[in-house]
């Protein structure tokens, strides 16, 4: 600088920000304990529902936003309160127990804190429904507890519980073995009729399983004899 001007100073001005982006949805499954049977159905509950976080968001959850709900046998959806959610913040994961016969349809949607909607639901059914079901001897048999004709055993199964009827474990035993399906004549939806040719005294018991697997069993006793007595007369002394 020359003489006697004031030396020059440079001034500088700074200023941050923060930039926040998450394009991200939450990666999770949901899953039941325990799981269903081969017919997806659970024989009693509760059901424990998990919603597990397989990738966490890097902005995290936005728990008001965020949202459960559940429908039972097609009905309206309702939402679920939070407070009926057991939270693992260390594993990352929440449950519900689910409760009642019937299908409910459990649908989440988990949104970040960055405004991405995640969506997944899960079909979960119980039916600890003991079934009912009948045995009748058709005709009735005499005073006796005997038939001298063929005899038909009906069996009788509900359908009116909510897993229905497991076809492919339902059925009867004859004296402990089972029955040919051969045998069976099945009038929809619900009636078995075994139709008995042969002569003996035959033990029947008939099983009903659910598709949830609850059994309850019947059972009947046949008895065909269609043979006269055979004899002769004879006089003494001749």
């Amino acid at each position: 600088s020359s003489p006697g001007s004031s030396p020059s100073r440079s001034r500088s001005t700074s200023s941050s920000a923060t930039v926040k982006v998450d394009r991200q949805g939450f990666d999770y499954s949901i899953s039941e304990s325990p799981a269903p049977n081969v017919n997806g159905w659970h024989a009693s509950g509760p059901v424990t529902l998990m919603v597990s976080l397989d990738s966490p968001s890097v902005s995290g959850m936005d728990i008001p936003g965020s949202v459960c709900t559940r429908s039972l046998n097609g009905g309206p959806a309702t939402v679920i309160p939070w407070g009926e959610f057991t939270v693992d913040m260390v594993n990352e994961t929440v449950s519900l127990p689910v409760s009642g016969n019937g299908v409910h349809v459990i649908s989440c949607d988990l949104v970040t804190n960055a405004g991405v909607h995640s969506i997944d639901s899960r079909t979960v059914r119980i039916d600890d429904s003991v079934p009912v079901g009948t045995t009748e001897v058709l005709p009735a048999p005499n005073a006796n507890g005997w038939h001298n004709a063929d005899v038909t055993l009906r069996a009788t199964m509900s359908v009116s519980n909510p897993s229905g009827i497991d076809t492919s474990l339902s059925g009867c035993t004859r004296n402990g073995v089972p029955v040919p399906l051969t045998e069976y004549d099945f009038t929809p939806p619900n009636i078995l009729d075994i139709v008995v040719h042969d002569d003996g005294v035959f033990d029947y018991v008939c099983t009903v399983v659910t598709g949830a697997g609850v059994s309850t069993s019947r059972s009947a006793t046949v008895k065909v004899d269609r043979n006269a007595i055979d004899y002769t007369l004879s006089a003494s002394p001749p």
